[in-house]
């Protein structure tokens, strides 16, 4: 299936060494993306934010139809502009929580109340639960592009930040890329939203644990560095 063929492909870059000690490179050194691939908190963010931006696509490239099905095709269209309206108010929100978050847990936040949203979406049969699910995930609409770059300039050297952006960004693509074919697929199997939904939950939920279980050796690195 799509997703099976979604995490063949995100688990590739996981056949490079995940053991041993991770090298902290000097600040003013060179790194290779090879010496990238051998670094476990690299690797397992870009799973982590591949799998997140798989379920949040795959969500939003089907959601109008999905809508549809319950509402007429205007209120449909108003849904998701109440999405991408809630977006802007989503960014505010997470520059304030910030301030006083750890940036994985901001992360792991975002990935919880959009699962839950997703949820919701697939399975609500409501006007006012599934107005209220399109307005929490659009909460959560943009948070990926945002906390990428925030967690990187926490977590990496200067030298490594500019590919791990870059190529974590590269395998956001891809992951988007197959989303909507993939929940297409599901759909077709299942004849319903309620599966292809919840298991693009599901995804988010497994990059949330790999956030949350990679979180305290990024903590002892940050202890190395000070």
């Amino acid at each position: 299936t799509a997703f099976a063929a979604l995490a063949l492909a995100l688990a590739i870059p996981l056949l490079a060494p995940l053991c041993g000690k991770i090298a902290v490179p000097q600040a003013g050194a060179r790194v290779s993306y090879t010496a990238l691939l051998s670094n476990p908190r690299y690797l397992w963010l870009g799973l982590a934010f591949s799998l997140f931006v798989f379920g949040q696509i795959g969500a939003a490239s089907h959601l109008l139809t999905r809508m549809a099905l319950v509402f007429d095709p205007q209120e449909a269209a108003f849904l998701m502009s109440l999405v991408l309206a809630c977006g802007m108010a989503g960014r505010w929100l997470m520059a304030w929580a910030l301030g006083w978050l750890d940036c994985r847990l901001a992360v792991a936040l975002s990935f919880l109340i959009q699962a839950g949203a997703i949820v919701a979406m697939g399975i609500g049969q409501s006007h006012l639960i599934l107005m209220l699910a399109c307005a929490v995930y659009g909460l959560t609409i943009g948070n990926s592009i945002l906390l990428l770059p925030i967690i990187a300039h926490k977590e990496f050297l200067p030298s490594e930040r500019g590919k791990v952006i870059a190529s974590v960004s590269s395998s956001n693509q891809l992951a988007l890329s197959l989303a909507p074919f993939g929940v297409a697929f599901v759909f077709e199997l299942t004849r319903g939203y309620s599966v292809p939904f919840i298991a693009l939950a599901l995804l988010q939920m497994v990059g949330l644990a790999i956030v949350m279980w990679s979180w305290k050796g990024t903590r002892g690195l940050d202890e190395v560095r000070s």
